[in-house]
């Protein structure tokens, strides 16, 4: 008989095999990465996008709300499927400086007029959310 064979030993399938599947393996969980940081990259997106719109709203209603007597403002939606929160309270109430009068040499206090507001903004979007705090200055209007 030859002893020279024209196929594969069962150890050489098998190491083969083992290289094989360990390459795959690898492969998938990079590609099942791919797939999750690209879902959340969109996800942040759209998050994101709806920030600009929702600033416009607050700063209307900041500024709406400073002519009055509340020192709390809360109110939520959804625009374009992303949910919002968004709360709101008074931090000061202030004069602007005062101004000195040259013709009598004394200084004129000037009545309350602005309002500082600390804004708390609370956005979420699938199981995505995102928080955002800043303060908005509003004042009485004369």
């Amino acid at each position: 008989m030859n002893s020279k064979s024209l196929g594969f030993t069962l150890v050489e399938i098998m190491v083969a095999s083992v290289i094989l599947f360990a390459v795959l393996s690898t492969v998938s969980m990079v590609y099942r990465g791919a797939i999750l940081s690209s879902t959340k990259a969109a996800e942040h997106l759209q998050i994101n996008a709806q920030v600009q719109p929702l600033l416009e709203q607050i700063e209307t209603q900041v500024r709406a709300m400073s002519s009055t007597n509340q020192e709390n403002l809360t109110f939520e939606g959804q625009s374009n499927q992303v949910k919002f929160e968004v709360s709101a309270s008074l931090i000061d109430f202030r004069a602007a400086p005062d101004r000195f009068n040259p013709d009598s040499g004394e200084y004129i206090e000037l009545p309350l007029k602005y309002k500082l507001w600390r804004i708390h903004l609370q956005l979420s979007y699938n199981n995505t959310n995102k928080s955002f705090t800043f303060t908005q200055l509003g004042w009485l209007d004369a």
